[in-house]
């Protein structure tokens, strides 16, 4: 053992990022929170005191003061409900389609798009077999995920599409090509054009993709090298399931955008 190695030591609390509290251990957006049921609690106290029994006005104010302090002081997840509150009001009133005809987003040359107000960067990623997975892979799998879930801050959205897609190019690609071929594929070569014409014609061929899409409060200006980085740290997650995950760079990131929309007479995501 290293007779020199120092022997300092520090207790280092598990909630470090917590905003410092300004009085009863409570921070100043959760007396913000509780101000107005606070205030609303004092006035019906001080209306009904002498008019209404002391238990009845107990209850009333625990009826006011309950929802506050559990909004204010109650996390899920490491997250405070109020903000849970606040996400899914944001996403409970935001329309939910968008149509093709609509104007689309800037989107900067490094693929920040400008959201107003809001920042967001598209991943193109690839998607993971869970069912070809043994157990033990899957669990290990599973834990990779929850951890990047618990790394996120912001809101951010996971789009899987799928389309239908057409075997016949790549049939007559190979019919045409077989007269190129070595002696011994050119019949390899027609056997698997005469499969992809009998999968075409008997079941519908679907390919799909997976888009993550990260977002952050600010303008690309102010917020869009942090998010990028973001973007950076969230690939190096996914790489550890052998998910390739690619920030779409400008065009990319226009032209997914564009693909995703519905087309006339159809309903598709909102961003």
């Amino acid at each position: 053992m290293d007779q020199d190695a120092s022997t300092w030591r520090a207790r280092v609390p598990a909630d470090i990022d917590r905003p410092e509290p300004v009085l009863w251990n409570l921070t100043a957006r959760q007396l913000l929170l509780m101000a107005p049921a606070a205030l609303a609690s004092w006035a019906v106290f001080s209306a009904g005191s002498g008019h209404l029994p002391a238990w009845l006005l107990g209850i009333a104010a625990a009826v006011l003061l309950g929802p506050a302090w559990a909004l204010a002081c109650g996390r899920r997840d490491g997250v405070g409900l109020d903000r849970l509150a606040w996400s899914a009001l944001r996403w409970r009133t935001a329309p939910r389609t968008r149509r093709a005809d609509e104007a689309l987003p800037a989107v900067g040359a490094d693929g920040v798009v400008d959201l107003g107000g809001r920042s967001a960067v598209v991943l193109a990623c690839t998607s993971v077999p869970l069912h070809l997975l043994s157990g033990e892979e899957q669990d290990r799998a599973l834990a990779t995920f929850a951890a990047l879930l618990d790394s996120l801050a912001e809101t951010v959205q996971i789009l899987v599409r799928r389309r239908p897609t057409d075997l016949a190019p790549h049939a007559r690609r190979l019919r045409r090509d077989v007269p190129r071929l070595p002696a011994g594929l050119r019949r390899a070569a027609l056997a698997h054009a005469a499969f992809l014409d009998d999968l075409q014609a008997r079941h519908e061929p679907t390919r799909h993709s997976v888009l993550l899409v990260l977002t952050s409060d600010g303008a690309p200006e102010t917020a869009g090298e942090a998010l990028l980085r973001h973007a950076e740290d969230t690939a190096s997650h996914l790489a550890a399931l052998d998910v390739r995950a690619l920030t779409c760079d400008g065009p990319t990131a226009e032209r997914l955008i564009r693909e995703s929309l519905p087309t006339a007479g159809t309903e598709g995501t909102h961003r």
